[in-house]
């Protein structure tokens, strides 16, 4: 108990001192709100760049991009370190919903340090986290100048005139198999290209499926994530659907693989996966 004490006294003395007379550290737990938050400070022009927010520390994971170098690496989703997290002095923290245990979270605001936590469950309500991660570090403007580029860049995108709802399944894994049902950002991006989810009436974001359920709905495309340049798809003759030639998908030559990295961080990076999955329903 005495240990927490002066933890929480350390903690409550840095961020009266940072708040009084430093910037804004933020610490972000998920991939997605580093990059939204790196994409929002890089809107500030050079010249307030001193008194900005700072994006002093985040989470690790594979494939990261390269200013990950100049943050502090307070561990992945699994491990956490927390002593490294009160040792920054962080003003706020922030995550994404689902994507850092809430015992976590608990704890974090026991220490006194501000947490907020946000979520989009689609591509409308996506620009909006941008608007209010912006006003929440203090940059409100640049947050709404990143909504508008994103709502440009799908306006943009977006398909006209499209007539045919093609059945689409998106996996996004092979073993198991792993699939998208109709809640989530991912859900709204084949809908927003013009394609049916064919799992859009199971109301999860993403289960595992029975092989059996994706020959009984015969999709007419087949989406899958796979280890290919993020800013291209391509189609995929060798795909183990293959052995069900009744599937339309298969039957149309409708099997086609695209980057998980393009679809699984929800910034303006995700044009580039909705951009493809676009182009694969209307232009392949």
């Amino acid at each position: 108990m005495k240990l927490i004490r002066c933890l929480l006294l350390f903690v409550f003395v840095g961020v009266f001192f940072n708040i009084g007379f430093g910037n804004l550290r933020v610490i972000s737990l998920s991939p997605n709100t580093t990059e939204i938050i790196h994409e929002i400070i890089s809107l500030v022009p050079k010249s307030q760049s001193k008194s900005s927010a700072h994006l002093v520390g985040s989470i690790t994971y594979p494939g990261q991009p390269a200013y990950y170098q100049n943050l502090e690496n307070i561990g992945s989703f699994q491990a956490l370190n927390i002593e490294k997290i009160l040792n920054l002095k962080p003003d706020l923290v922030i995550t994404w919903q689902y994507q850092t245990p809430q015992q976590t979270l608990v704890l974090l605001k026991r220490f006194g340090i501000k947490v907020k936590v946000f979520q989009a469950d689609n591509l409308q309500t996506l620009a909006k986290s941008f608007v209010r991660i912006g006003q929440v570090i203090g940059l409100k403007k640049q947050g709404q100048a990143l909504a508008k580029q994103f709502s440009q860049a799908l306006l943009a995108i977006r398909p006209k005139n499209f007539k045919i709802q093609p059945k689409v399944f998106l996996q996004l894994s092979n073993r198991p198999v792993f699939t998208i049902g109709g809640q989530g950002i991912l859900n709204d991006i084949i809908e927003f290209c013009g394609g049916k989810n064919i799992f859009s009436k199971v109301n999860q974001i993403s289960f595992e499926v029975n092989p059996a359920a994706i020959l009984e709905y015969n999709p007419d495309f087949i989406i899958q994530t796979g280890s290919v340049s993020q800013n291209m798809f391509q189609r995929n003759a060798q795909s183990t659907w293959q052995k069900w030639p009744m599937l339309a998908a298969v039957k149309h030559k409708h099997i086609f693989v695209i980057s998980g990295d393009s679809i699984a961080q929800y910034s303006l990076k995700i044009i580039t996966g909705i951009t493809q999955i676009c182009d694969i329903l209307h232009k392949s």
